[in-house]
């Protein structure tokens, strides 16, 4: 191994030790099973290791997210994919009762409700909160990632936070948000 290569491989390394944690946490807010996400994550890095000289001169995290959101919107398409996630909670999931933010006079939601929460949104809705909420992305940004128009994401994100109105939504309260 000469030393361009092995320069180019300590600087994956160093790329990817950097980028574990933040894209982990990335896929499991859109997929909520942490070895599905482990899995991604490391399909991910693997295709960017097989392009790292052409990435390493750009924005090697946002390629990377990239490749990881698109791998898991792809993955989810599969038929073997469709069928019900089994979790070790034995409690039947309720997420229309969810408790809204403080304002309202009930405690924030945890971070795992709020994964809970994303879990009943469809996988483009999933998707787009993750890149604009989640990584703060701006609408033409996560337009790039998703490889779709901002129309699409503004339809979306809009979609996305009716649905999670709802579920934030006490049938009870008549419409006030719990």
């Amino acid at each position: 191994m000469g030393p361009d290569a092995r320069s180019a491989e300590e600087s994956f390394d160093e790329f990817a030790a950097f980028a574990l944690p933040r894209l982990r946490r990335v896929a499991y807010a859109y997929c909520q099973d942490w070895h599905r996400s482990d899995d991604a994550v490391q399909g991910a890095l693997e295709r960017v290791y097989s392009a790292w000289s052409r990435v390493r001169s750009g924005d090697a995290y946002g390629y990377t997210r990239t490749t990881l959101v698109r791998l898991l919107v792809s993955e989810g398409r599969r038929p073997w994919r469709r069928h019900e996630v089994t979790t070790d909670d034995l409690t039947p999931h309720e997420h229309s009762r969810r408790s809204a933010p403080a304002s309202t006079g009930h405690p924030p939601p945890t971070e795992q409700e709020l994964f809970a929460l994303l879990a009943d949104l469809s996988p483009g809705q999933r998707a787009v909160v993750v890149l604009r909420y989640f990584e703060h992305l701006s609408v033409a940004e996560t337009a790039r990632t998703l490889g779709c128009s901002e129309g699409t994401v503004k339809s979306q994100t809009h979609a996305a936070r009716q649905a999670l109105r709802e579920l934030l939504t006490d049938p009870s309260e008549q419409g006030a948000p719990r």
